[in-house]
């Protein structure tokens, strides 16, 4: 699970700038603030969505996820979010921390991430962008490329925590791009902490796992919008399961031993 090194495009780099983001964790124009990547490229909304198997987080909205920047999570389950932007400011990470404190498992967790830019709307509108998919989906990741409006199911399948899979605008096929991805996590133990990491790119960095990239043919200036994602422990928790291993080892050769093997 690391970035990785070599730059997938030739476009010349430019910088990722942008005002503080909510504390859900949520940015882009409709949420107030400026966030622009290259050149041509705006970020008109960014977004993040958690579901928990049994539980109905958002009320009468559609779906059961909780959509971070308006709706609250349950009691004992705490958001921590943060964002880095690298030294070239060319790679923006954005970093959810959920740490469990409820006094039991939650099982069925669903930590969802959206993202709509536009590259060049003012010259050219936000209808003719493609995006490609690449990559190899790491276990319970899932994602979808969509319109954010209209036609598109995109947000109403981050709502309900099921993203399709699908591309929508592949190259040849022009629209409004958005971009969400999903990683699914089959139990967060009492006590511990998951960290969902995204990464905005305009040099063509990524993580590992599925990689989402959109672009606009028309654009005055090449840019590309690389986006990606990956699931880590916070270090106490790897320590946990580190020491939890350690010790079934152990156990395993004493026995092992006692049994004159």
């Amino acid at each position: 699970m690391g970035l990785l090194a070599v730059s997938l495009f030739s476009s010349p780099a430019a910088a990722i700038s942008y005002t503080p983001f909510g504390g859900g964790g949520e940015g882009g124009w409709i949420n107030g603030q400026t966030f622009t990547i290259a050149p041509g490229g705006r970020v008109y909304e960014v977004d993040a969505f958690v579901n928990l198997a049994g539980y109905d987080l958002n009320g009468g909205a559609l779906g059961t996820a909780a959509q971070l920047s308006i709706d609250s999570l349950p009691a004992g389950l705490s958001l921590s979010f943060s964002s880095t932007l690298s030294s070239d400011s060319t790679d923006l990470t954005l970093s959810y921390s959920l740490t469990n404190q409820t006094g039991s498992a939650l099982l069925g967790l669903t930590f969802l991430s959206f993202l709509d830019a536009d590259i060049d709307a003012a010259i050219n509108t936000t209808f003719n962008e493609s995006a490609s998919v690449s990559g190899t989906a790491s276990a319970g990741q899932s994602y979808e490329v969509d319109a954010p409006f209209g036609t598109g199911d995109i947000f109403s399948n981050l709502l309900s925590a099921s993203l399709d899979g699908t591309n929508a605008f592949p190259s040849g096929i022009q629209g409004d791009v958005s971009m969400a991805l999903s990683f699914d996590v089959a139990q967060l133990a009492d006590g511990s902490s998951l960290i969902f990491e995204i990464l905005i790119s305009e040099d063509g960095s990524a993580l590992d796992g599925i990689v989402l990239t959109q672009t606009d043919p028309d654009s005055a200036v090449p840019t590309v919008v690389t986006y990606s994602g990956t699931v880590i422990p916070e270090p106490a928790t790897a320590a946990i399961l580190l020491l939890g291993l350690t010790l079934l080892g152990s156990l395993r050769r004493a026995r092992s031993r006692s049994r004159g093997l």
